[in-house]
């Protein structure tokens, strides 16, 4: 269920940007705004992280929100240890992936 709520607030992010971007009305603006930074805190305190973190990743995001493709991969050796990197963003670990094109 965490990860539907998420969901929704991903969402919410994403109109609220796609809002902000072509909104032409102070009021309306003034909404949207209002309805990213709630999604913010609310994401953020879903997913354990602090507001900060979590406004600085979803504001790399801005205007017209489209979707990205990205991939990862489990890779096992014979001995079942998995390979994981350390991500540069967070310095958290991870499996090996990325955008694609």
């Amino acid at each position: 269920m965490q990860a539907s709520i998420l969901a929704f607030f991903e969402q919410t992010r994403a109109l609220a940007q796609s809002g902000l971007h072509y909104a032409k009305d102070p009021y309306d603006r003034d909404r949207y705004q209002r309805l990213l930074d709630w999604s913010i805190e609310e994401y953020s305190h879903l997913a354990e992280e602090e507001i900060e973190e979590i406004r600085s990743t979803f504001l790399r995001e801005s205007g017209v929100i489209t979707p990205k493709c990205a991939a990862s991969g489990a890779i096992f050796n014979d001995g079942g240890e998995i390979l994981l990197i350390r991500r540069a963003d967070n310095g958290k670990w991870t499996v090996p992936g990325g955008a694609c094109e």
